[in-house]
């Protein structure tokens, strides 16, 4: 018995060894041996998860406690295993759903039918559905990577429908070459903003959305065969060619659960497009030869279907004013979980974020350095680690130090960057002319000379089970103007403005540090602190009298220079 005991006592210390490594395995094609790439992998009981990669590869900490694994990827039979070992790469071959043929020769007037179901197909799920959203793009040249840009998200969903994302966190990186940057600035904007039915604006047409007449002169319908879903729903799937104009629409697969009038899955390709949302960063530059591949596919939810995935790879051959020629792919998916549990979004107010690109919506935000090294959600992990090793390359130029490289701002990534408070001075060009009136006929009504605006950022996420936080000083330079013209004594005036606002940051922190760590607490001290800077900045804006009163910014720069160090009186030249 004491043997048996110890045989046990043993197995369970070893069980938890390896149960605290990570995970390492490739998925492929049990058929064709072709990778297979972002498949969802997931262990339970604890629910942890991650997706492979382009290649297929991908690594996933394994939980204490955890037993099994289970892997998921449209087309493909859900392949479930037992963790045994952790110490290797593991081969995990998935088998293609078989699709139920029929016994007939294809002809047009056999698949008629397939007009009035794909006329009749639906979203989905029309209630709103809040989901977190990974999104990850990757550009290449000649096999060597040229950017990554990484998000999560909440993901406002209708169905298969997606309708809007809230950044949460975000990062990105470009390497150069030729002394020229790549860079894919809306493609997350850009997949928010292709409607699934009807055609949208900058891509090729498609088959949903049409009517029945349009579809048949439009496009040719086949039926490639069916499956069953796991809740015993028949999916048929079919192919769409077009008929004409074939720069102009897109051909592909797509399968429609039949109980349903509800869409499955959809692949939708173009080689050669005519209709495209890319554009040259100069003028002189062309694009061409544009191949497009998008898909997307949805899972059941609540009363229907939901997006799950959305992926879009696309190449494009771009030529420079010198007639050089760079063939560059991309690929970017977004991938949403975690339905109706969505991320804590920082309550500041940041304007118009609608209408703001991938790369300026993670530049008005601080690099959260703890949540990408250390957080458990759901993202692209390869064996090779190559999103971090590409962030971390010496050669890399990413978000913790782009914006503040003036001589890339040329280059049309960013205009007029968010400012993060480090320090430095900040130099802010305003405007220096009012905006006309809407109609010239009626009395303008008067606007104040300035507006500065500066944000007390604060955002809160769990690590584990200890809530962090972060803050941070950022000038708006999209809600702040000047209608004077600016000289050394406006700088400096707005200049002691930001710092006194990194003052109260200051002072939020230190609350933050001695509250009781509870989220509603945390919350109600950034609140108050938010309260007391726009009560500060009344006070200064009054004393100081835009730079004009000496006894006013000298009071307030002596502040500045206890609390900080710095003497922008000094740094401006405006000591007698």
């Amino acid at each position: 018995m004491l043997k048996w005991l110890l045989l046990v006592f043993g197995m369970f210390l070893w069980a938890n060894a390896l149960l605290a490594q990570s995970f390492r395995g490739r998925l492929m094609d049990a058929q064709s041996s072709q990778a297979l790439a972002y498949g969802s992998v997931q262990s339970f009981p604890s629910g942890r998860a991650t997706l492979a990669d382009e290649q297929g590869f991908f690594a996933l900490q394994i939980a204490p406690g955890d037993l099994r694994l289970e892997v998921r990827l449209l087309g493909y039979v859900p392949l479930q295993l037992s963790l045994l070992s952790a110490d290797s790469l593991h081969i995990l071959f998935m088998q293609p759903q078989v699709w139920q043929l029929a016994e007939v020769t294809v002809r047009p007037e056999n698949d008629a039918w397939l007009y009035p179901l794909l006329a009749n197909c639906k979203a989905g799920n029309r209630q709103p559905l809040t989901t977190r959203a990974y999104y990850e793009l990757r550009s290449e040249l000649g096999g060597r990577q040229l950017e990554l840009v990484e998000g999560f998200y909440n993901a406002q969903l209708q169905g298969a429908e997606l309708r809007k994302l809230q950044l949460k966190a975000g990062r990105l990186a470009l390497q150069p070459i030729d002394r020229r940057l790549f860079a894919n600035t809306e493609t997350a904007l850009a997949l928010g903003e292709m409607p699934l039915f009807g055609q949208p604006k900058y891509l090729p047409g498609s088959p949903l959305g049409l009517s029945e007449s349009r579809l048949r002169r439009q496009y040719q319908l086949f039926e490639q065969g069916s499956y069953r879903l796991e809740n015993g729903d028949s999916v048929v799937v079919i192919r769409f060619v077009p008929k004409r104009q074939k720069e102009a629409w897109f051909e592909g697969e797509l399968g429609l659960i039949l109980s349903q009038k509800a869409l499955h899955f959809i692949r939708l390709r173009c080689s050669g497009a005519a209709i495209h949302p890319f554009l040259p960063l100069s003028p002189g530059e062309r694009l061409s030869q544009v191949k497009l591949e998008l898909s997307r596919s949805m899972v059941p939810s609540a009363g229907g279907m939901r997006l799950e995935k959305l992926e879009m790879h696309y190449g494009v051959t771009y030529a420079n004013q010198r007639g050089q020629v760079y063939p560059v792919n991309s690929s970017a998916l977004l991938y949403c979980y975690a339905p109706e549990e969505p991320f804590f979004i920082p309550p500041i107010d940041f304007g118009k974020e609608d209408d703001w690109s991938d790369y300026l919506r993670i530049n008005a935000q601080p690099y959260q350095a703890a949540f990408w090294e250390n957080s458990r959600e759901t993202r692209v992990e390869d064996v090779q680690g190559r999103n971090a090793a590409f962030f971390k390359d010496p050669r890399s130029i990413t978000n913790v130090n782009l914006f503040t490289n003036q001589p890339l701002l040329g280059k049309g990534l960013i205009e007029r960057p968010f400012t993060h408070w480090d320090g430095r001075r900040l130099i802010f060009n305003g405007i220096t002319e009012r905006p006309l009136p809407a109609d010239p006929r009626k009395r303008e009504v008067r606007v104040d000379d300035f507006q500065l605006e500066v944000l007390l950022y604060f955002d809160l996420y769990p690590l584990g089970d200890t809530l962090h936080w972060q803050t941070a000083t950022i000038f708006d330079p999209y809600r702040s103007y000047f209608y004077l013209p600016i000289g050394p004594k406006e700088q400096c005036f707005i200049n002691l403005y930001f710092d006194l606002m990194e003052i109260e940051r200051r002072k939020l922190q230190e609350a933050l540090v001695a509250s009781d760590r509870r989220k509603e607490s945390l919350l109600a001290i950034h609140q108050q602190a938010q309260i007391n800077a726009r009560q500060m900045a009344e006070a200064y804006f009054r004393d100081a009298m835009l730079g004009n009163s000496r006894k006013g910014m000298e009071s307030w720069n002596e502040k500045v220079k206890q609390a900080l160090g710095i003497n922008n009186l000094q740094q401006f030249g405006l000591l007698e």
